[in-house]
């Protein structure tokens, strides 16, 4: 008996989760319809009715935040529940709320955190936000984006110093982890000045200059191994900066789900150290390989990229300011 009433308790908190989805969707949909503008409302009443909706919206864009967390529903399922064209106003307005309940929503739960390193990366983000540094934040894949390269998941565009996430492609159990990465690459000076310097100094115009001169001095060396190590921190450099903060900060949070495609690439370590900062470079090197082609068919830049790359064989590439984000584990 006991057998099957723990069965039966079981099977009900299962059905119960199911309908969630659904009834969050109803309960949103109500408080929509409240929330219509008074018509031939006098000053006091549109100024009263304002705040009242921005009180609402602001707790149905967490609702939204907290049950894509915990039943992996995507937004987009929701706004589709309550979507009418008598309410298009509300729905357009809620979804601007969405951006803020998702990256804010984060935050304050990593500011709980047990972590320090967990916490100071949270204040970080928060302290970028606030001053502006970040131009913009979606929650989709941003309209101008070319959608036969645009990720899916996440990105951060380094010309514009914009940020996304989109849940309605991304599994829940793995926000946490693209939200530690594309806020890394946000947060990474290094990265910052690479693009800075990419915007004064073209690469590829230079390099092309370059390779029409002959010979080279000691200082046109340097100059293109400087040209070449920034376009690397905006690229290749960039990226393993950003998953070694990823992975750091990824064993540090506590209750965090397991992202099996990440844990495979990490090899299952049970902690953070520096041999995992090599399997990620490992992974990841042959991934952006320079071939031998257009400018970098001149010898003399070429070979300055295979310097590089195997010095970072060796070494591996800076952290920069970053590394304070990287605890290691005993």
């Amino acid at each position: 008996m006991k057998l099957f009433l723990t069965f039966l308790l079981v099977t009900l908190s299962s059905v119960v989760l199911a309908q969630t989805p659904r009834n969050l969707c109803k309960e949103i949909a109500t408080e929509l319809r409240e929330l219509r503008p008074p018509l031939f409302a006098g000053r006091q009443r549109l100024f009263e009715y304002q705040q009242r909706a921005g009180v609402v919206y602001h707790a149905l864009a967490d609702k939204i935040f907290n049950s894509y967390l915990a039943h992996n529903t995507k937004p987009k399922e929701y706004i589709a529940c309550f979507h009418s064209k008598n309410m298009s106003a509300q729905v357009e307005r809620l979804e601007t709320f969405l951006p803020g309940a998702f990256f804010y929503g984060t935050i304050r739960r990593l500011k709980l955190s047990s972590s320090a390193t967990v916490r100071l990366f949270a204040d970080d983000v928060e302290r970028a936000l606030n001053s502006g540094s970040i131009t913009f934040l979606d929650i989709s894949v941003p309209s101008d984006s070319n959608n036969t390269t645009a990720l899916k998941f996440g990105g951060f565009h380094r010309g514009q110093s914009g940020l996304y996430i989109n849940p309605d492609q991304l599994p829940s159990d793995q926000w946490n982890l693209i939200f530690f990465h594309e806020f890394a690459h946000a947060l990474d000076d290094s990265l910052r000045k690479a693009v800075e310097s990419e915007a004064k100094s073209p690469l590829m115009p230079f390099l092309e200059r370059m390779a029409k001169k002959t010979p080279w001095d000691v200082a046109d060396e340097e100059q293109v191994r400087t040209h070449i190590l920034s376009s690397f921190d905006r690229g290749f450099a960039a990226e393993f900066r950003a998953w070694i903060v990823a992975a750091s900060l990824y064993y540090q949070t506590e209750k965090l789900p397991s992202v099996d495609w990440f844990d495979q690439i990490l090899q299952s370590s049970p902690r953070f150290e520096p041999a995992t900062e090599r399997i990620v470079y490992l992974f990841l090197s042959p991934r952006f390989v320079t071939e031998p082609k257009g400018v970098f068919g001149d010898p003399r830049i070429l070979d300055i990229v295979t310097t590089i790359r195997e010095e970072w064989d060796e070494i591996m590439p800076h952290m920069g300011p970053l590394k304070k984000y990287v605890t290691y584990q005993n």
